[in-house]
């Protein structure tokens, strides 16, 4: 199994539309404590905009090599696997899937941002390469409730498993 931390960056903690920030990156450095524990590997991924045209359509956030698209401190990372994506699907970074791959890791548990973009496209991403994929629904980030309770109802309609962290601490 593995931990796969989507994109906590500075960009991302400093959008004022996700509330419960605190209560979500204390979740998410629970969850990777609990992975580190239990041996699970763990992996970052970094949104990074390097195209002219996809740094425009952002506004500038996660430019490549800027302050914005670094991993946030407030994170813990305790892992040196670090992949950028320029897409929302965290598989469309073909070194992931080796280093799944080579792990012999067929099972992704999934925090972060954003659950109605990232997190749900990278996790049919998951589905469709045949990973079990299970997201941790009070690990993962929203700009509204009303996207964060659809992404939850498109998740299941797709064969994604929802959990939390209660579930995974007596698994």
């Amino acid at each position: 199994s593995a931990l796969l931390v989507l994109d906590l960056q500075n960009d991302t903690l400093g959008m004022k539309e996700y509330t419960q920030k605190d209560v979500l990156v204390k979740n998410i450095n629970e969850a990777i404590e609990f992975a580190k524990e239990n041996e699970m590997d763990i992996i970052y991924t970094k949104q990074v905009f390097s195209k002219p045209l996809d740094k425009l359509l952002s506004g500038g956030l996660y430019a490549e090599n800027k302050e914005g698209s670094e991993l946030s401190p407030q994170v813990e990372v305790l892992s040196s696997q670090v992949y950028t994506k320029e897409r929302t699907d965290a598989f469309s970074n073909e070194e992931l899937e080796k280093y799944l791959l080579n792990q012999k890791i067929t099972t992704v548990y999934i925090v972060g941002a954003d659950a109605s973009a990232c997190v749900y496209k990278t996790a049919l991403g998951g589905v469709n390469r045949n990973y079990q994929v299970i997201i941790l629904e009070d690990c993962i980030f929203s700009v509204s409730d009303k996207l964060y309770n659809k992404a939850l109802k498109d998740y299941e309609a797709n064969g994604i498993e929802v959990s939390n962290l209660k579930e995974l601490f007596t698994e």
